[in-house]
């Protein structure tokens, strides 16, 4: 009998020690997804409420998906510009702060004070420049090649909706072609047009690779230098060897798997959604590949490369005019943003926030080569080929360039029936600049497809070729 008790509080004694363990482990789970969920809410407020002025019913209702709705709480500050979002339930659960800058656009805190965040304000840049705005064609439906009832149907269907469900819809919010130097077709959603800056996610990859560009036309940047990251410099692995090259081109070899909707507290998501100082962060990434050898799409490149970015600027005066008056101004992209880290360091991997027709002059300036439609040179026609030519170690798996997606042929190739010179920004949830140099075509397509089965690229990519004659 006394063996039994004491197998009895032995067996409960363990039960206790397991469950504990087990909650524990269930808050501290929570606690990071809900430092995560947090910060992704508040930065989409700060930016579409205090910097774009965009409706917060509209924005909780459009850009967040029903979880974030179902359990998050936002208090929005408009005369200190800050944001503070709560996601979860009591302790199992984490808040979040965005803070608004002049020119440096939302950040979240991080370990960060906000008056340290505030102190980066440049009020000389504006986001949302109005100076200068070049005059934007009407859509051109007489030209010869294109079947336009096809095109119109083509479109239009991209706006169809077969539910009423936010997270089960298209939600498509733009559309531009531009073909043989005329803009074929463009259409918004409703409550949106053509100057409304929307956000690219990892189509600010691309961009961030287009001030790389912008750095080797002034000759301030050599591809083939090591990184000179201060954290890699003493370093004492093949980290010290990386070159920035292999840094553009994302063969590096990163020790983790960009598993963010499988996976809610991965490394991409606490980089980007948690962190002050990302790229402090990427810093300690380790290594699980030969340089050079493998191909990974890893945001850690991305946000390294912007680092490095600003390190070969000179001063945040330098960096600044770099971002707005050597790429956006010179681009014709009045209507377009990047938003810095607590830290002041332009985001690599996402929250770049472009109108659909800067993200046409985007395309179109690769496109041509690196000269914008008003004449200017933004960066050489040798880095736009640079971009779009890939990586042997890509070929491997995926064709990639200098963060952009290649249609070369390759173990998974693109869209094997289409143009195999194709290359593409491409961001999550549906965001697109499609560039086919051999067709003269641009395709923007910008949306917030929470499903993705809801819109599929590749056949809109197909169907717009087709109609093309």
């Amino acid at each position: 009998m006394n063996n039994t008790r004491s197998i009895l509080k032995y067996d409960s004694l363990l039960f206790a020690i397991v469950l504990a363990i087990a909650l524990f482990k269930a808050l501290g789970f929570s606690q990071d997804v809900g430092k995560i969920a947090s910060g992704m809410i508040s930065h989409t407020l700060c930016t579409n409420v205090l910097m774009l002025n965009r409706n917060r019913a509209d924005v909780e209702a459009r850009d967040l998906s029903a979880l974030q709705r179902r359990f998050a709480s936002s208090h929005i500050d408009v005369d200190a510009q800050t944001v503070t979002s709560s996601f979860g339930l009591g302790p199992f659960g984490n808040t979040s702060t965005a803070v608004y800058r002049d020119g440096c656009g939302c950040g979240v805190t991080g370990n960060f004070e906000v008056n340290q965040i505030k102190e980066q304000s440049a009020p000389e840049y504006k986001e949302l420049s109005i100076d200068s705005i070049e005059h934007w064609p009407s859509v051109n439906r007489a030209i010869d090649g294109v079947n336009f009832e096809k095109l119109n149907s083509v479109v239009n269907n991209a706006f169809t909706e077969s539910s009423t469900v936010n997270d089960s819809m298209k939600n498509s919010r733009a559309i531009l072609i531009h073909y043989k130097g005329e803009l074929i077709a463009e259409q918004y959603g409703e409550g949106f047009d053509g100057d409304m800056p929307l956000r690219g996610m990892s189509m600010t990859k691309s961009i961030i690779s287009a001030l790389a560009g912008v750095l080797d036309y002034k000759d301030k940047l050599d591809i083939n230098d090591k990184t000179g990251l201060p954290a890699y410099e003493e370093a004492d692995d093949a980290r010290k060897d990386i070159t920035i090259h292999q840094i553009l081109k994302m063969t590096v070899g990163y020790d983790y798997n960009e598993a963010y909707e499988s996976d809610p507290t991965n490394l991409l998501s606490t980089m980007l959604m948690t962190q002050g100082d990302m790229a402090d962060f990427a810093n300690d990434v380790e290594l699980r590949a030969v340089p050079k050898e493998t191909w990974d799409y890893q945001t850690v490149h991305s946000v390294l490369l912007s680092k490095i970015v600003r390190n070969h600027t000179g001063s945040q005066e330098e960096y600044l005019k770099l971002v707005h008056e050597d790429f956006f101004d010179k681009a014709g992209m009045n209507h377009s943003f990047l938003q810095a880290d607590a830290s002041g360091t332009f985001i690599g991997g996402a929250f770049a926030y472009c109108s659909p027709r800067d993200w046409m002059r985007f395309g179109l300036l690769y496109l041509n080569n690196g000269l914008a439609q008003n004449g200017q040179r933004v960066f050489t026609a040798d880095w736009a080929k640079y971009t779009n030519t890939p990586s042997d170690a890509s070929l491997k798996s995926r064709a990639y360039g200098a963060q952009f997606w290649l249609n070369a042929k390759s173990q998974k190739q693109w869209i094997p029936n289409a143009p195999e010179d194709m290359f593409a920004a491409k961001g999550h949830y549906g965001q697109y600049v499609v560039i086919v140099p051999s067709l003269e075509l641009v395709i923007v397509r910008l949306g917030m497809t929470f499903n993705k089965e809801e819109f599929n690229i590749d056949d809109f990519i197909r169907d717009v070729i087709a109609t093309l004659k």
